[in-house]
């Protein structure tokens, strides 16, 4: 169960999501859940006070064609009935320029002071500081459109695994071509030996091994040092 000062706190919360929803889906008619019949909400070159100047000035809004503001940190001070606080927002306005489609971001912190009503906390005081702001070229093109849909991309995944295996069965077919070649070379040499030709040429091929080894018997051998390395 939440205590009473953490319910105020979530209270005054959403009341920055509301006014954020307010202004991105121009729904102009929720200004009084939000705000007091005498508000006041000031920034840079402006100021408006009241329901009625609130949704003339906040309209202006429309001249982008889209906006969203993302409510980031809270600060919040209570005082029975009464509170002050500050919440941080990033706010991107779609616009164009020529032609061309640009989005001005918006570093903004909202200093506001609440009071508590039978209908709940309203926003009685606003003040708008910017902090920092960019206006840059916008990128609408839609890089997901370049992408194989998951049924294609699956598709080309087993076509490749397909290719894989047969370029491996390729590589085992060729490897048992050369095991059997040389099963045939072996062959047709046994043969060769056990011929009359080939029995001549075998014992001729033993002497000369023979005589060899004996001429390396023969050969003199003179101290460690003296052998070459």
């Amino acid at each position: 169960m939440l205590s009473p000062r953490r319910e105020d706190e979530l209270a005054i919360r959403d009341l920055a999501f509301r006014y954020a929803r307010i202004v991105d889906r121009r729904v102009y008619d929720e200004i009084p859940q939000v705000f007091m019949p005498d508000c006041e909400l000031t920034g840079v070159g402006f100021r408006m006070k009241g329901h009625a100047e609130l949704d003339a000035g906040l309209r202006k809004i429309e001249m982008y064609s889209a906006t969203q503001h993302c409510v980031h940190n809270q600060a919040t001070r209570l005082d029975g009935d009464r509170a002050s606080g500050e919440f941080y927002c990033v706010a991107y306005h779609i616009h164009e320029r020529d032609g061309v489609p640009y989005k001005l971001d918006m570093g903004i912190r909202y200093e506001d002071r609440y009071v508590r009503t039978a209908e709940g906390w309203r926003i009685a005081q606003r003040t708008l500081v910017l902090i920092w702001q960019q206006d840059l070229p916008l990128d609408l093109s839609v890089a997901a459109l370049s992408r194989p849909a998951p049924a294609r991309a699956a598709k080309a995944r087993s076509a490749g695994a397909g290719r894989a295996r047969a370029a491996g069965g390729g590589s085992r077919s060729g490897g048992s071509a050369k095991r059997a070649k040389a099963r045939g070379a072996n062959a047709r040499g046994a043969k060769a030996r056990k011929s009359p030709a080939g029995a001549k040429a075998g014992k001729k091929k033993a002497a000369g091994g023979t005589r060899k080894r004996a001429r390396q018997v023969r050969r003199p051998t003179g101290p460690a040092g003296s052998r070459p390395a």
